[in-house]
């Protein structure tokens, strides 16, 4: 997306449609459109590679103007209490149902490290 008003770098030729969640980092965007509008779900992090990654959920009308909820934010302990991070994630809708896959990782320094895949549903239409 190019904002055609921003015509200095870095925005000269391209235009962030999420730059501000919280954490300077907003990566791995997984993006479905769903009779709420664009839903999309990111990983936000304080830096890249950041084991502390959170996920966080947005919508959107129209795929450039982006809505953060304000609501808490999945964290690698809300999925299993003794993970040290998520990693990687994907978002999915059918029929009424918003599938979340998360990858969460575990560190163990006497059997090393391990990942799991877990899954979060929510059905009906988003708050």
């Amino acid at each position: 997306y190019d904002d055609p008003t921003t015509t200095e770098a870095p925005y000269a030729d391209s235009d962030p449609v999420i730059s501000d969640s919280g954490r300077p980092f907003a990566m791995q965007p997984q993006v479905q459109l769903t009779p709420d509008g664009w839903v999309m779900v990111f990983r936000s992090a304080n830096s890249y590679g950041s084991g502390g990654g959170v996920l966080r959920l947005a919508t959107s009308q129209d795929g450039i103007n982006w809505s953060i909820y304000d609501t808490p934010p999945i964290t690698h302990q809300d999925v299993r209490s003794n993970a040290n991070a998520i990693w990687f994630s994907e978002l999915v809708y059918v029929e009424d149902v918003y599938y979340l896959f998360i990858e969460v990782a575990v560190v163990d320094p006497v059997v090393g490290n391990t990942t799991e895949v877990y899954l979060a549903t929510y059905e009906g239409s988003l708050p």
